[in-house]
């Protein structure tokens, strides 16, 4: 829906479906089409029904304050201070756990050359840290390149394809570009979408792109701000006193959101046939 004005008006008028969980943080889809997120309070996984919100299954995590959460071949990836473990979807049980030296809080996850390649914000020490798979079949991930990056708290990545992705700061409210120049070894940053404008609170967590191109930006108590490809502020989608930590936008404009503050995942449909 190329109309921004139409499609927030839609969406605002539209009651939400919740889910319960406690500080929800990254959403992702499984195979199982389940919509997936991690508790940071009380570390734990949770499954989620997609359509009426309803948790299927849940697991608590062997570390504490878990801070993000990825999907990669059947399997969830859940980063924490200083590791990822790696969890089964099907049965949720514990099978790998990744380290590095140089990763210290974890704070977003992606994956590139069909998940023969893991990157992840290492936000402490201002690094994109970049693991390759032992094998196609392996969960077995080992530190192979680190690039540092020019803002404070690098946080959301998001994938474009295997030469080109987005990352956000979580201080800044900004977001950066990603071109690789060296065969994946050195890749160059440029700012493209700043939202300082917007709010002066730091929360720039997570981006996501429509398929009008607009970016879909979760910036914590002011919403999720929606600018054009050219960086233009377009319109907000915000709730009373929530705290939109992620965003996921699905067929017909189907919305799902995670909000920090009043402990919930919220899903929107506002019944769009694109």
């Amino acid at each position: 829906m190329s109309n921004t004005t139409d499609l927030l008006n839609k969406l605002l008028t539209i009651i939400p479906i919740y889910g319960r969980i406690l500080n929800p943080r990254c959403l992702v889809f499984d195979n199982h089409g389940y919509l997936v997120t991690i508790s940071l309070i009380d570390s734990t996984l949770v499954q989620f029904n997609a359509t009426d919100m309803t948790i299927i299954d849940q697991t608590n995590l062997s570390f504490n304050s878990s801070k993000t959460l990825s999907y990669n071949n059947g399997n969830y990836f859940v980063g924490f201070r200083d590791r990822i473990l790696v969890i089964d979807s099907e049965n949720l049980t514990e099978v790998n756990n990744i380290t590095s030296t140089n990763l210290i809080e974890t704070r977003d996850m992606m994956f590139l050359n069909n998940g023969r390649t893991l990157v992840v914000t290492s936000t402490n020490n201002k690094y994109l840290l970049f693991f390759n798979r032992s094998s196609i079949i392996s969960t077995d991930f080992y530190p192979v390149y680190e690039q540092s990056v020019s803002y404070t708290f690098p946080h959301g990545l998001l994938a474009i394809n295997d030469t080109f992705f987005y990352a956000t700061s979580w201080a800044y409210n900004t977001v950066y570009s990603y071109s690789a120049i060296s065969g994946n070894n050195l890749w160059k940053e440029s700012l493209i979408l700043d939202g300082r404008s917007i709010s002066t609170w730091s929360y720039g967590s997570h981006i996501t792109i429509d398929d009008c191109g607009r970016f879909w930006y979760s910036l914590g108590p002011s919403g999720v701000v929606i600018y054009d490809k050219y960086g233009s502020f377009l319109g907000l989608l915000s709730f009373p006193n929530s705290m939109i930590f992620a965003t996921v936008i699905t067929d017909n404009y189907i919305i799902y959101l995670s909000d920090e503050k009043l402990n919930r995942t919220i899903r929107i449909n506002p019944n769009i046939q694109c």
